[in-house]
């Protein structure tokens, strides 16, 4: 059974890249993961390190409704950084961890346009060259799993006339949902969907997080996350779950909020 793992950009950020810094130990519970035979396929935002990288250019950010507006520049800056900088550094990361753990699988660092294994269209003219995933040839990305490797990929989608950013979210939902994974984690720096109280909701059906999305409880980058979580599991997808890289890091069995159509067991 296949697990598609997305490591949001926040836990990619430079700041946390240093020598120190939690991107070996996040590879290190992947590759541990691995080892123990989890078939694998890792999807990664950037979004801490894109909007680093065009501050350093005067480029400004813009974001609506949690997704960041795309214009010709930022697009450019997004191709550099998320297929360039963040995706071969992680797959470096990996590809040192996966033998040490004892690992057979090594790690392919690519994104949604090698093989046009993630297709999309412009989600709407005003977030510039913004995606929404329309489908894709999961062909590569099979073939890849079947020899033994671990994709690694970044969320750049093979649109109508070039790149398009896609928000990782939505770009992990699709990759499960079109490689039938049988679960689904979104991995991000806090432990899981809070309630009002704060505290880590340990179950949540869609209709609750409806509600809380429109009495603004839900907000900004949790949107396109919860409806990503919509999306994989209307294709099937078993298990999707949101939790905190601490959970990832303390073993297979992590800790979190899962997210279900109707209500929770």
């Amino acid at each position: 059974m296949l697990t598609v793992l997305k490591l949001g950009g926040s836990l990619l950020a430079p700041e946390r890249a240093g020598a120190a810094g939690n991107w070996d130990a996040l590879a290190a519970a992947v590759a541990r993961r691995a080892a123990a035979g989890e078939a694998l396929c890792l999807v990664h935002g950037g979004g801490g390190a894109l909007t680093a990288f065009l501050a350093a250019r005067q480029i400004p950010t813009r974001f609506h409704q949690g997704l960041r507006v795309t214009d010709a520049a930022t697009l450019e800056a997004a191709v550099m950084v998320l297929a360039g900088a963040v995706n071969k550094h992680l797959t470096a990361a990996l590809n040192r961890a996966l033998p040490a753990a004892g690992a057979a699988a090594r790690a392919v660092g690519l994104c949604g346009l090698d093989g046009a294994c993630i297709a999309a269209a412009v989600a709407d003219p005003a977030l510039g060259h913004v995606g929404r995933v329309t489908g894709g040839d999961p062909r590569l990305l099979r073939a890849l799993l079947a020899a033994g490797f671990l994709p690694v990929l970044a969320s750049l989608a093979a649109g109508p006339d070039g790149p398009l950013n896609v928000n990782a979210d939505s770009f992990a939902a699709a990759v499960a949902a079109q490689l039938g994974a049988a679960r689904l984690s979104f991995v991000t720096d806090v432990p899981g969907v809070l309630d009002a109280d704060g505290r880590v909701a340990p179950a949540l059906d869609m209709a609750t997080l409806a509600a809380w999305s429109a009495n603004g409880q839900v907000h900004g980058g949790m949107l396109p996350k919860l409806a990503a979580c919509r999306h994989a599991l209307e294709q099937g997808v078993a298990r999707v779950e949101v939790i905190g890289a601490a959970a990832l890091l303390a073993g297979p069995a992590p800790a979190g909020t899962q997210i279900t159509l109707g209500s929770p067991a």
